[in-house]
């Protein structure tokens, strides 16, 4: 990725396994002990339900960033427009919670909409890469923790799989949910080579398996 910024990615293949609970908590983490500013840790929403934004804030101050423009959706958007300049940080806002301020890039409300434009494209995955590197998340912070959707619909976690250089797995201790999770796996195998790595790379180097709940 060629960058200065340690980038990770919570992915799930099923809903409700504590993922975005786990990437608040490193977030915070990381905050506490002294790894990374405030100001240097961004927290992004890449899920179109906002379970990130929503657990971070009330309605009010949700609503009052979409109604700005503060969000994923309007970064992308301006830079199809040619607005170049503009930078992730012109959209992120910090969020005071439980007594800590998290810098926070709300999803937007048509999240679903810029997935399909990117996936017209034919190279979603590298558009979306190059939308995060050339706003400035890789450089303007140190850290930066994406939220996707779950697995059952994978645009999502393609997307945050490009932008990210390691994933943390999240899944229940049972049966179902482990076979899940491998065919998940098996399906973001074919992207190893895009990402000029083995398969085994792949997964001995990026993913981290997770057993919560």
């Amino acid at each position: 990725m060629s960058s200065k910024a340690k980038v990770v990615s919570f992915i799930s293949a099923s809903g409700g396994v504590g993922k975005t609970t786990l990437a608040i908590l490193l977030a915070k983490w990381l905050i506490e002990n002294r790894l990374v500013s405030p100001l240097k840790l961004l927290l992004v929403d890449l899920d179109p339900t906002a379970g990130l934004s929503l657990s971070l804030m009330d309605e009010e101050e949700y609503e009052r960033r979409l109604s700005e423009g503060l969000t994923l959706v309007n970064l992308y958007r301006d830079y199809q427009r040619g607005l170049i300049s503009r930078k992730v940080s012109d959209y992120a806002r910090p969020v005071k919670h439980e007594g800590m301020e998290l810098q926070v890039l709300v999803s937007g409300e048509e999240l679903e909409l810029v997935a399909d434009e990117l996936w017209r494209t034919g190279r979603p995955g590298p558009k979306f890469l190059e939308l995060m590197r050339n706003s400035g998340a890789y450089t303007l912070f140190d850290s930066v923790i994406f939220d996707s959707a779950p697995f059952f619909d994978t645009r999502y976690t393609v997307l945050s799989i490009y932008a990210a250089e390691r994933y943390v797995v999240v899944l229940r201790p049972s049966l179902v949910d482990s076979r899940r999770t491998l065919r998940m796996l098996k399906r973001l195998m074919e992207y190893a080579g895009d990402l000029g790595l083995s398969t085994a790379e792949y997964l001995t180097s990026r993913f981290l398996g997770v057993i919560n709940l």
